[in-house]
């Protein structure tokens, strides 16, 4: 009878911590209100919820090789952008899907957003659409990393800066 009793114990704290953790249904609905309160964040020049969503050690990669920046930069670059060369972004016809992957034995959450992007900048009265993708990785509730593509020369070609062919020269080193 003892034996009974410990076992339906022990069977009913392996239910209870079980019924607990999240499903994996769960993490990507909670991944993906993150990716949207992040984007939302984005959208309203609202820096104190992109830093509070953005991990410790944040990496942000693109759209160019040479954009690739962690935490306090990325912070810094998106308010001087946002207070210096954008009226406006607006994101329409978003998608998001989530996918989950292992890499290395460790478990990673992903959400894609993808749509197209409106860009006004100051001091131009043409606006750019251009496609924006930009992957996020998500780790204990926080961005971990981005991954951001779009094609900027487009989006600055549509606002009505033109572009002057100059000769290839090598790069003195």
């Amino acid at each position: 009878m003892k034996k009974v009793f410990y076992s339906l114990i022990v069977l009913f704290i392996v239910v209870l911590f079980s019924s607990c953790s999240n499903t994996p249904a769960e993490i990507n609905t909670q991944n993906l209100e993150l990716v949207e309160k992040f984007e939302k964040a984005l959208r309203n020049f609202d820096y104190e919820t992109l830093e509070s969503l953005l991990a410790d050690n944040y990496v942000g990669y693109g759209p160019s090789e040479g954009n690739t920046m962690g935490k306090e930069d990325a912070l810094l670059n998106w308010k001087y952008n946002m207070e210096n060369f954008y009226d406006k972004l607006e994101f329409n016809g978003t998608e998001h899907l989530e996918v989950t992957r292992m890499k290395d034995g460790q478990q990673q959450q992903w959400v894609s957003s993808w749509g197209k992007l409106h860009v006004k900048y100051k001091n131009r009265s043409n606006e750019a659409e251009i496609w924006s993708n930009t992957i996020y990785l998500i780790k204990d509730g926080k961005i971990q990393k981005t991954l951001v593509f779009f094609n900027e020369a487009d989006a600055l070609r549509q606002a009505g800066f033109h572009y002057i062919f100059k000769e290839p020269t090598d790069i003195e080193e």
